[in-house]
């Protein structure tokens, strides 16, 4: 397969809000067959990127996604003490009841989520576990769509809202907010 570097926000503001950092066909089935597109912006990374991603594709020949997601993470994180993991957050705020870090995505992928990107949530039992993590690794002017599709997924889930259809609210909402900035689709 050939690898093509791309411009992941041209992407997600023309084709598909929805791709994340690297995708073949077998997910994003608009890709070429014999294609890898990769996010240009997380190129400092890309064997880590590759190495899951061909991985994933052998396993998703035989087993769920949810399974291999499992697998994924035993095979690809480093395991250490979690006191040990180094600092990740590079800086912080508050958005309508969570709080936001700002974190360092590569330290991230290696030592909690081989799959982390762009962002992710936290609901927990305790109030002080709703928080949203945004990737710095990404385009800047993206992280107000990460808050806004990360935001948008939690206060459905929190709804009881299963992780499938809050992330196609998610999207929506991500797409309105980018539609406002100018970005424009296929169907527009």
């Amino acid at each position: 397969m050939k690898l093509k570097y791309v411009d992941g926000m041209k992407i997600r503001n023309t084709l598909d809000t929805d791709f994340c950092v690297i995708g073949s066909n077998r997910i994003y089935p608009y890709i070429p067959k014999n294609e890898i597109w990769f996010d240009r912006k997380y190129k400092k990374e890309e064997k880590h990127f590759l190495k899951v991603h061909l991985f994933e594709l052998k396993l998703m020949k035989k087993m769920s996604y949810e399974k291999v997601r499992v697998i994924v993470e035993k095979k690809f994180l480093v395991k250490i003490d979690k006191d040990k993991i180094p600092n990740f957050v590079v800086r912080k705020r508050r958005y309508k009841g969570f709080i936001v870090k700002y974190v360092d995505g590569r330290i991230v992928r290696k030592f909690i989520d081989p799959k982390f990107v762009l962002g992710m949530h936290f609901i927990g039992e305790k109030p002080e576990r709703k928080e949203i993590w945004i990737d710095i690794r990404q385009n800047k002017k993206e992280y107000k769509y990460t808050l806004i599709h990360e935001y948008s997924e939690a206060k459905l889930m929190k709804k009881g809202m299963n992780y499938n259809n809050a992330h196609d609210y998610a999207i929506a909402a991500e797409k309105v907010a980018r539609r406002k900035d100018g970005a424009k689709y296929l169907r527009d």
